[in-house]
């Protein structure tokens, strides 16, 4: 059929490989990968070579490219400046993985100039991707060679370990030439160079570079960087300005600051593990500095000295400072006080703390995101060495004090890096950021929000949420702040020590409440004292949960006055603190009532004032959502008195009152939502909102709470789903994230299962749903979502970082037309059947002009390569719609329908493709052969030829050049089965396909089916193997694959005149004949009828494959009677066995 598949590997296919996304997942194969792309791997972008005569020559003398190609070839090559062999080999990629069209239509394109250079853009764009898919490689081999728990470890580790001894060298040197390189221009690259063009080309630079620095950052986590090789790097990120000074800056637009930002971070990152700080703490503890690299360079050192008294000028200077501030100190602490000191100085000046928490952020979150966290851990070591190392009095700027907030900030975007939590508690208090943690206490409760943000960040697992339960509830001082001394209070001569002389009640609550009793006779030590008054820790023991509970009851005190401001600035920490713990540790939340059952009324107050703080209000809300995950039904009884969710005025009786929202409020939260964060353009108690919203519809709460929902989910279907893209946003991805949390409730209640939902005539939450989808502006909304098309996703992909991880715009955007085409799906599926044609139905349908409607959009995210689930989920819902929807899909196709069917036979030819898409396109396939007859000849692309005979002419076929017959019966073949690419799913898609075809007399495809060579032969197969017996796990699809082959079997000899049938059927029917094959599948179904049986009394459903297997074997059984002798079932004794089974099935 399709053109066979070039010898070339793409680097895109290459990195889905690696990734474990293709059908090559055992790690042999992936070896295998490695080895044959070795060169590849270890060139980096210098596999990429300039075009050369030879190279040109040897393009001319190929016989086996086409000459059109050729001459594009050349073009290519002239546009991107590529040798012309690895040119071609780009423009045969392309056409295999990225081309939208025919072959047909490729010739009218390159004939035609002008399309022929919108061709070149295409491919240009693709060669970019290409280069950074290479790196990307490496990258990921180098994320994850030491990773224990990754499938491919050992295989990456091997790879990594050849390649290490030039990687850096030859990145460094990449790199070099990156940010050196001209400006390509139309005189040198030929007219398509264009503004346009060139600023592409800049930015795909930028990332380039962006990689190669992630590489070689990398690689010195893991192996030791030479003090020469620091020197070297030093040099040059200082004349590149650590990505400031490009040589074509003229070219950076706005829309590039974060990839330049990002060059300055990971260059800065480099140098400082480069210096190798863990190490070096090391060597100090030990008292052996000597054994660290740069105590023998004191060459290098000298020249650093003077290289780095010339830094200070931008802010990615400041960690490199003050990385090599400490080594000075540490290695040579009597040499050269005043460089150190004025290096030291620089750092602070340049806000280090600030600029290591800016820089962190700006690498993304940890998780999956390998630099991110490998950052988190030098920074880590960096700040731990600092903080032990200099006297907080040395970490001033002209007598005042670093920010500790700054230093908070960076140590909490610190310790979020996976296990780092649990390292901090094994320190010793007295060491590293135990000591800011140490400083944070000194000030509580007065500054209560450092401590708490310190310990939020310290909380990743339960034996970290019981240290820190624990440290909160055994607090040894209680500091405050006074503008003058109490009266009862006495004090030592030099007032530096206080003593009480009375009891005090902390907080100013009424009798009853939860309050602190500071005793008589506690001490105070006076830690600062001056004209503004002074501050007393005072020694005394009490458990910072119950003064948790008490700032939350002053909150609820003081919630109307002028100090509410202040109030929700010390409450919110506690709420974060809380939420963090028992989202991490169920268990706590016991030990927590008394903080969490003030929640509801905390949200009642606090949504009710004029100006609410909606900063509080989320904390609250996202607090509800983990309590709701346990125990939904407490959750929403207590929360259904607070006003705060959208409510019914009056009793919900049916659906048109329902869908009117008669009598319906929005509640606080509505208000709030309107009145405040619309306005603002910030939305985080609306995220929360749907949170809480989506996990308690998850906790299956009984109908009558369920119905009380139902006001809450008007809102969404009718508010929001239908305008949230045009509210206002301060932030950007914050639309893709309500946009997909809106598509997360949805779906989380059209998978509610509906016992004890149909009470009486009022709506349930489902029904509701699915009428709103089906009949209001909600449904367009979903299908505007699932019109985003597969271009626009792909610009969103490539304009994100490569390290975002799952957390990127386009990750999110991603997972929202996913849930789109999961809502759609199920939404026809269980919407009740109707004359009347919806709207919803309406809009997935219409024919619109110029291939604008929803159906080619849907086809086209076939040619989606990121996420093989966004087009698996897409051809799901076109099979949907082939089924129940009045259309010909083929005419919605229109122009498209050839090069769409190509690329659907091209990702199912594919050795490497994910199986699971291959087996929807022929589910798709195996619906249209009924309902999509101008859909499935397209496919079938049979090609006529006229014969004729002595007595008639008739017409015959043959199997045109793209039809899907030809994947079918590789599929099929018995000496496939069992490889990677032919799993049994797969198989058994390929026969229902063949059955399909057989069931609706496809005449023309059986006619050329029958005729070929060995089809009778392996479509039989499946029935000569031994199955596991009944009573043992057997797999499913491979009685639906055995129940396929009977029914195909029972249709031919049912329809065919027993003359007529096939030499090679006969043979078959023979074969299974004389094997005593109709003994065994008697015996066989005999057992598992026997299984249904006892299945069914011990009240287990059984299986519809079994049921389809013991209806084909009836099938065969029932055509024996009539057509015995062709089925070669005349032996008596045979007969009798059969029979006698059969009579053992009652």
């Amino acid at each position: 059929m399709a053109e066979s598949q070039i010898s070339v590997r793409s680097c895109r296919e290459l990195w889905t490989i690696l990734l474990g996304r293709s059908a090559l997942r055992e790690p042999a194969q992936i070896e295998a990968e490695l080895d044959r792309h070795w060169d590849r791997l270890h060139l980096g972008l210098s596999y990429y070579k300039q075009p050369s005569s030879s190279s040109a020559g040897k393009v001319k003398e190929n016989k086996n490219v086409p000459q059109p190609l050729k001459d594009f070839g050349l073009r290519i090559s002239k546009l991107l400046n590529l040798d012309e062999e690895q040119s071609v080999q780009l423009l045969q990629c392309y056409l295999q993985e990225d081309y939208r069209g025919t072959r047909d239509s490729l010739k009218v394109v390159l004939k035609d100039d002008r399309q022929s250079q919108a061709l070149l853009l295409k491919i240009a764009d693709y060669y970019y991707e290409e280069r950074m898919c290479l790196l990307r490689c490496v990258l990921l081999l180098l994320t994850y060679f030491q990773d224990e728990r990754h499938p491919y470890r050992a295989e990456y580790s091997n790879c990594v370990n050849k390649l290490e001894k030039d990687l850096v060298s030859s990145c460094q040197s990449q790199f070099e030439g990156l940010f050196k390189a001209e400006a390509p221009t139309w005189e040198t690259h030929g007219n398509l160079m264009t503004e346009r063009q060139v600023s592409r080309w800049f930015l795909r630079c930028l990332r380039e570079q962006s990689l190669l620095l992630e590489i070689i950052f990398l690689h010195y986590a893991y192996f030791e960087m030479s003090p020469s090789d620091l020197l070297s790097f030093t040099k040059l990120f200082k004349e590149q300005g650590f990505g400031l000074r490009q040589t074509n800056r003229h070219l950076v637009d706005k829309s590039m600051d974060a990839l330049v930002d990002r060059i300055g971070y990971l260059s800065c990152l480099i140098l400082v593990e480069g210096m190798d700080i863990d190490f070096l703490h090391k060597c100090a503890l030990e008292d052996c500095t000597q054994q660290h690299q740069f105590s023998s360079a004191p060459n290098v050192i000298k020249e650093m000295d003077q290289l780095l008294l010339t830094f200070g000028d931008i802010p990615h200077h400041g960690p490199v400072l003050l990385a090599w501030v400490l080594l000075r100190h540490t290695l040579r602490p009597d040499e050269s006080s005043p460089v150190v000191r004025r290096i030291g100085n620089t750092a602070l000046q340049l806000e280090v703390f600030k600029y290591l928490s800016t820089m962190l952020k700006g690498l993304g979150v940890s998780g999956n995101n390998c630099t991110a966290s490998t950052a988190k851990m030098c920074i880590y070591g960096l700040l731990s060495f600092v903080i032990t190392s200099f006297e907080e009095e040395s970490l001033q700027i002209d007598g005042v004090s670093t920010q500790c907030s700054q230093l908070i900030d960076a140590a909490c975007e610190v310790l979020s890096a996976p296990n780092l939590a649990e390292v901090f508690w094994e320190m010793k208090p007295n060491m590293g950021l135990g000591m800011v943690l140490d400083s944070a206490v000194g000030m509580f409760p007065h500054k209560i929000g450092p401590l708490l943000q310190l310990l939020t960040a310290l909380v990743s697992n339960k034996s970290t949420v019981k240290k820190v339960y624990n440290f909160l509830d055994k607090m040894s001082f209680y500091t405050q702040v006074y503008k003058h001394k109490p009266n009862d209070v006495v004090s030592n001569d030099d007032e530096t020590l206080w003593r009480r002389q009375t009891p005090k009640l902390l907080y100013p609550l009424g009798s009853g409440q939860t309050n602190l009793w500071m005793p008589q006779g506690v001490l105070g030590q006076v830690m600062i004292a001056g004209e503004q008054g002074c501050m007393v820790r005072w020694d005394y023991s009490y458990s910072s949960w119950t003064l948790f509970t008490c700032e939350v009851e002053m909150l609820l005190h003081v919630v109307s006055t002028a100090d509410v401001m202040a109030h929700c600035a010390r409450v919110k920490p506690i709420l974060d603190l809380v939420h963090k713990i028992i989202s991490t540790d169920w268990t706590v939340s016991d030990c927590l009532l008394p903080l969490t059952s003030r929640i509801y009324m905390l949200l009642q107050r606090l949504t009710s004032v004029i100006n609410p703080p909606v900063d509080v209000i989320a904390s609250c809300v996202n607090c509800l959502s983990v309590l709701a995950a346990r125990m939904p039904g407490k959750v929403w009884s207590s929360l259904h008195h607070t006003g705060f969710l959208p409510f019914a005025s009056n009793p919900l009786s049916n659906m048109s009152q329902c869908v009117s929202a008669e009598g319906m409020k929005a509640g606080n939260y509505g208000n709030l939502l309107v009145q405040i964060e619309q306005p603002r353009g910030e939305y985080a108690v609306t995220i929360a909102f749907l949170r809480l919203l989506t996990t308690l519809v998850k906790g299956q709460l009984g109908s009558t709470q369920n119905k009380g929902l139902i006001p809450c989910v008007l809102l969404v279907l009718k508010e929001m789903l239908p305008t949230y893209h045009k509210w206002r946003y301060n932030t950007y991805g914050v639309r893709e994230r309500i946009g997909c949390l809106i598509l997360e409730l949805i779906h989380a209640i059209l998978n509610l299962s509906p016992e004890g939902e149909d009470q009486g005539s009022t709506p349930t939450l489902q029904s509701l749903c699915i009428y709103c989808l089906t009949n209001t502006e909600a449904g367009q909304a979903v299908v505007n979502i699932m019109g985003v098309g597969v271009d626009t996703i792909d610009v969103v992909l490539a304009a994100q970082p490569s390290s975002y991880g799952s957390e990127g715009p386009g990750q999110i955007l991603i997972q929202t037309v996913k849930l789109a085409f999961s809502v759609t799906n199920n939404v026809i599926r269980l919407k009740p059947p109707s004359d009347a044609v919806s709207p919803l139905e309406q809009a997935l349908t219409q024919h619109g002009g110029h291939g604008n409607n929803l159906i080619v959009v849907l086809a086209k995210y076939i040619y989606h390569k990121h996420d093989p689930a966004l087009p698996r989920l897409a051809i799901q819902l076109l099979k949907r719609l082939a089924t129940v929807a009045p259309m010909s899909v083929y005419a919605c196709l229109g122009n498209d329908a050839a090069a769409i069917r190509d690329a659907f036979l091209t990702r199912l030819q594919s050795k490497t493709e994910d199986m699971r898409i291959k087996v929807m396109i022929l589910e798709f396939l195996t619906v249209a052969v009924e309902t999509q007859p101008g859909l499935i000849e397209l496919f079938l692309n049979l090609e006529g030829t006229k014969s004729k005979t002595k007595t008639l002419r008739f017409q015959e076929f043959l199997l045109g050049e793209w039809s899907c017959l030809h994947v079918v019966l590789d599929l099929i073949d018995s000496k496939q089965q069992g490889k990677y690419w032919c799993p049994p799913l797969l198989h058994r898609a390929a026969l229902a396909f063949l059955l399909a075809l057989w069931q609706d007399r496809r005449d023309s495809a059986i006619s050329v089916l029958r005729t070929k060579e060995r089809f009778w032969e392996n479509l039989t197969t499946p029935l000569f193997a031994t199955l596991t017996p009944p009573s043992d796990t057997t797999e499913p699809c491979v009685l639906e694959t055995c129940a396929f082959v009977m029914k195909i079997l029972a249709l031919e000899i049912y329809y065919v005149v027993s003359g007529s049938l096939e030499k090679s059927l006969k043979d078959a029917l023979q074969k299974f004949s004389s094997a005593r094959r109709y003994e065994y599948w008697s015996q066989y179904v005999k057992s598992l009828v026997c299984r249904v049986a006892e299945s069914e009394e011990e009240s287990i459903c059984y299986l519809s494959e079994t049921q389809m297997l013991i209806s084909a074997w009836r099938m065969l059984l029932i055509l024996s009677t009539s057509h015995a002798d062709v089925m070669l079932l005349t032996d008596d004794a045979t007969k009798l066995k059969l029979f006698m089974d059969v009579l053992g099935w009652n």
